[in-house]
């Protein structure tokens, strides 16, 4: 007799009958590379929570203020000295933008994937025959689905560790450049009646 369980995950409504062990081709070694896959994901959703995303977000937010504001109120042609820190100092703009926007999507995709990785374990683990939509879990369904989580997941792993390096070569750019900046428009507001739009 069949039995039904509730979803795991939003498109798994597992119904289930219970084969031999060989009823999907390598099953135990695609739990093992999907457990894999779940712990990189969650290493990574770590690393990422670590970040102070907000805080990058008001620096990337400073730094295109800033660079505004020289823009505006500095007259003639700039002095090379002047215009190569604050050219260094715009490369900042370019690491992380609309981090904040980033943020919150790249936290819904680790949720999204995590469960799809759950539920695709969960689906071999107990010998799934069904999907929600009353697809046929077999060799070919889990093969199609494996490379397509496992490339997502793979995929989101690489997105987080390459923000975490950008993080921090946005925060040591900014630590490097920020003092010479400061003085250039410290230096411009002695002398303009131009308000600053954000604290410097």
């Amino acid at each position: 007799m069949k039995t039904m369980i509730k979803p795991v995950v939003l498109f798994l409504l597992l119904t289930f009958a219970f084969f031999s062990c060989n009823s999907i081709k390598n099953k135990e070694q695609k739990i093992i590379e999907i457990n894999d896959r779940i712990l990189a994901l969650d290493s990574a959703q770590r690393i990422f929570s670590d970040l102070n995303t907000a805080q990058l977000q008001s620096i990337t937010d400073s730094v295109e203020a800033h660079l505004e504001y020289v823009q505006r109120t500095y007259l003639g042609e700039m002095e090379k000295h002047l215009a190569e820190p604050l050219a260094k100092y715009r490369t900042i703009l370019k690491l992380l933008p609309d981090i904040g926007k980033r943020s919150d999507k790249v936290k819904i995709e680790i949720d999204r994937t995590r469960k799809q990785l759950d539920g695709l374990k969960t689906a071999l683990e107990m010998d799934a025959t069904k999907d929600a939509v009353g697809n046929k879990i077999d060799n070919g369904y889990v093969e199609k689905a494996m490379k397509e989580e496992m490339d997502v997941a793979g995929n989101l792993v690489g997105e987080i560790r390459q923000i975490s390096e950008k993080a921090l070569l946005l925060n040591e750019r900014y630590q490097m450049h920020y003092p010479i900046v400061k003085d250039i428009v410290d230096s411009l507001r002695l002398n303009s009646k131009i308000p600053l739009k954000k604290k410097i």
